[in-house]
């Protein structure tokens, strides 16, 4: 669409411009980060919903309910599913080159649980202080 006015050919490099295209949206959809994807959408998928859905009745089944988990899968599916490939995408491009990250960055972004000395609150510390082992 965005090519309309422009005289657009095969011919003239373009393969190459839909050869990329074609493989980024087989990436977006069928890449290996897609496989996360239902165990994301298990674990979080209740976060994604807007307040106007989280007041369907459906949600009222038990947490292992089928028809409550499909219902939550179908609705916040295209949501994790944008914000995973950007996830993965960023990853990938600081992955790519020489991109430094100090330990506080690549704390934020969520590559490392922890900075030690810095402070920053991390699961460790929070269950030793609690003295609570971590569920598998």
């Amino acid at each position: 669409k965005g090519k309309k006015s422009q005289r657009w050919r095969l011919s003239e490099g373009r393969l190459d411009e839909l050869d990329a295209d074609f493989k980024l949206l087989h990436d977006f959809h069928w890449g290996y980060q897609a496989s996360e994807l239902n165990r994301l959408v298990k674990v979080y998928g209740s976060a994604f919903l807007s307040p106007a859905e989280q007041v369907n009745p459906i949600l009222n089944n038990p947490p292992e309910d089928k028809e409550r988990q499909d219902w939550i899968g179908q609705t916040t599916w295209p949501r994790l599913q944008a914000l995973w490939y950007f996830c993965v995408s960023l990853s990938r491009l600081l992955q790519g080159d020489d991109h430094w990250l100090s330990a506080y960055d690549a704390y934020w972004l969520g590559l490392v649980d922890e900075v030690i000395g810095s402070g920053l609150p991390n699961m460790r510390e929070m269950l030793n202080t609690q003295n609570v082992t971590a569920p598998l």
